[in-house]
């Protein structure tokens, strides 16, 4: 039995950056501090990438790899690819695991635990999910085949229109399909954009020939042995692939009856270590919870940038530093239908999820800036918002769309707001108006 000072769960971005964190400081530190890091998969991939997989602007797993194994192995990391995580006892702090290759088992041992066992996509309860032809955009494999059979002129529906529906939508109709999404809230990209900047975006998909669809109803799958239509509010319409984009749910059913506690959702709860409630024992990425930085309250947030900071902190305090996380805060970006996205912070809708109650105000530069530099003047295209907490007058979130690139020009600045818990006074006095 091979024994590791470090064993880490997932070989994701999140795990993999652990790995790299923990390796990397006990090289410089010259500390003898062995590392395993167990994955599924044979390389870690940005999953972020996957639609421009699918739109055919990169074709093989290299194009999106980060974290090379070779890196990874110089680091002195052990990695075992393509082997299933079976049980965890963390008594005797054994993992079992099981090499999908040749079927073998076996059993590693640790003296501390990473779990980085990530998210898996939700797939909606409804007849004929199971279907040839149905697709979620979580996986290279599944991203590839999706590619490869995608035809121009073939009928697609998205289920689910936040930034991964809206990317896969937009690579699907760059390759000549037919693009239809559907979204049961009223407005797409519903937890990211206030209904002003979201209607802008629908615009421009619709503009490019997706059909949008909300407060719309995916009432079942229809197919002998693949997809040939959909059932949306009642009406049947035709289809060749179905593709779900409606979230991810943390993937910790390994450890339902263990002692690690979890939120009811599945997310395991972390400390400001990101230290679960058993020593030694962490979690990071998408498994696990995180603080809001602005509520102090634990949320659910499965973004990359905030999977690889929680990591490394873990993957550092593994080593027996003690570096702490102090909160989250949002920051997402990203570029549909010839528009550049940019939202962070608290969006009104979750800010109402957790007890506050705020109000939208438009943002817009003011050509009698207090900074004269013409830079500040530039991204008059962009439409602008900031979200302000009513009870403290407090900015907890911003958000911002254009077809310029400068779109985030202003995203270091009110980060720096929100963070000293500035009001909108901090943004007028940097030459922007507020209404």
């Amino acid at each position: 039995m091979k024994k590791f000072d470090l064993v880490i769960l997932g070989g994701g971005v999140s795990g993999a950056c652990a790995a790299y964190a923990a390796a990397s400081k006990s090289k410089d530190s010259k500390r003898k501090f062995s590392v395993a890091l167990i994955s599924n998969e044979e390389a870690v991939y940005s999953r972020g990438a996957l639609p421009s997989l699918i739109a055919r602007e990169v074709r093989s797993l290299r194009d999106i790899s980060v974290y090379p194994v070779s890196q990874l192995r110089r680091l002195g990391v052990n990695f075992y690819k393509q082997h299933e995580i079976l049980s965890v006892d963390f008594d005797e702090k054994l993992v079992s695991i099981k090499n999908l290759e040749n079927e073998r088992k076996t059993e590693i041992a640790f003296k501390k635990l990473i779990i980085a066992t990530g998210s898996l996509p939700k797939v909606p309860p409804v007849k004929g999910a199971n279907l040839k032809g149905v697709y979620t955009v979580k996986w290279f494999k599944d991203a590839k085949e999706l590619s490869k059979k995608a035809k121009p002129k073939m009928k697609a529906l998205v289920v689910g229109a936040g930034f991964i529906g809206m990317e896969t939508a937009n690579a699907l109709r760059n390759i000549g399909l037919d693009v239809t999404v559907v979204e049961m809230l009223p407005n797409i990209l519903s937890g990211v954009l206030e209904p002003r900047l979201s209607s802008y975006v629908k615009a421009k998909a619709e503009s490019v020939g997706v059909k949008v669809k909300a407060n719309c109803t995916l009432d079942g799958i229809e197919g002998k042995k693949k997809v040939e239509a959909a059932i949306l509010s009642g009406e049947k319409v035709a289809f060749d692939f179905v593709i779900f984009c409606v979230g991810v749910k943390p993937n910790t059913k390994i450890f339902a009856e263990s002692r690690v506690n979890m939120a009811e959702y599945g997310a395991i709860k972390t400390d400001s270590k990101m230290q679960t409630n058993m020593e030694e024992v962490y979690a990071v990425g998408d498994c696990a919870e995180k603080i809001d930085f602005v509520t102090k309250l634990p949320v659910h947030r499965p973004l990359g940038s905030l999977a690889t900071r929680t990591a490394e902190i873990a993957g550092i305090n593994a080593l027996g530093l003690n570096v702490e996380f102090e909160g989250s805060i949002r920051h997402q970006y990203d570029y549909v239908f010839g528009t550049h996205i940019s939202s962070m912070g608290l969006s009104s809708t979750e800010a109402g999820s957790l007890g506050l109650s705020t109000e939208t105000m438009n943002v817009k530069v003011s050509r009698d800036s207090a900074f004269n530099q013409e830079p500040l003047k530039i991204p008059l295209d962009t439409k602008m918002c900031v979200i302000v907490d009513k009870k403290s007058d407090r900015i907890v979130g911003w958000q911002s769309i254009g077809q310029s690139k400068l779109v985030s020009f202003y995203n270091t600045f009110i980060d720096e707001i929100i963070r000293k818990g500035g009001s909108v006074k901090d943004i007028q006095e940097a030459g922007l108006e507020v209404s």
